[in-house]
């Protein structure tokens, strides 16, 4: 969902990398996508041991406009060791959700050492295993909260919620208070992540691509509930509605 949601929002090649069992499975049904099978651990996990990294996942990296890490990735050390690498080797804007996030919770300081920019895409929880936090403090105080982490760490933060917080490291701040119950299903946040992504590839500078993500994705799904029940709309819907947003 998140490479159809990239498709969808003006990204001209996608490459997609995954354990080579996986991209027969997902080639199947996103046929717009260039797959770049990666060797797999024996319980279906990118193995990223070897040359992998150097030989397949650096050359990708070099030549891409942004990179999306962390959507359907799951959680291992060969996760760990591959959003690692791309943190550090990317120069490109990259976009870490998900289990990109959960991976490098432990190791979070490894953001200090990206020279390119970087946008992230919490949900409370996530936010909480980043920060040490416990959720209940971090939704008592969501704005002051996303804004130090985004300024400690030189990255622009997206922390979803009803209220969407994004903030910049300059110290720009927006709030999306267009909550939408058709985007509380899971799959969602990887529709968001492709957009943005997407308009990051573009060439859009970080905070202003996440908050335009963050609107698109909103109007989308707002488009969709004057057509069915909010707690029927699909992710897949979304997408598929995303040119009605940008025919404006």
């Amino acid at each position: 969902m998140c490479a159809q949601a990239a498709l969808r929002s003006g990204v001209g090649l996608y490459f997609a990398a995954a354990p080579v069992s996986a991209v027969r499975i997902i080639a199947a049904g996103l046929h717009e996508a260039v797959y770049v099978p990666l060797p797999e651990t024996s319980d279906g996990f990118a193995d990223v041991s070897g040359d992998t990294l150097e030989n397949i996942v650096r050359p990708k990296l070099d030549s891409a406009s942004a990179v999306l890490v962390g959507c359907g990735l799951g959680n291992s050390e060969n996760t760990r060791r591959l959003t690692e690498f791309v943190i550090r080797s990317a120069t490109c804007p990259v976009i870490i959700d998900a289990d990109g996030i959960n991976s490098i919770s432990a190791n979070i300081d490894v953001l200090k050492e990206r020279t390119g920019d970087t946008i992230l895409t919490p949900h409370p929880l996530e936010f909480s295993r980043m920060t040490g936090v416990p959720v209940a403090e971090i939704q008592r105080n969501r704005l002051g909260m996303t804004s130090q982490f985004a300024m400690r760490y030189g990255a622009t933060v997206l922390l979803k919620g009803a209220d969407t917080v994004i903030a910049s490291p300059d110290g720009r701040m927006c709030v999306n208070s267009g909550a939408c119950r058709g985007l509380s299903k899971g799959g969602s946040g990887d529709v968001l992540t492709g957009i943005i992504g997407a308009f990051a590839a573009q060439g859009i500078e970080p905070f202003r691509a996440a908050c335009a993500g963050v609107y698109c994705h909103w109007k989308a799904a707002d488009i969709l509930t004057h057509r069915m029940p909010a707690e029927s709309i699909l992710p897949t819907d979304v997408i598929a509605a995303l040119p009605e947003v940008y025919c404006g």
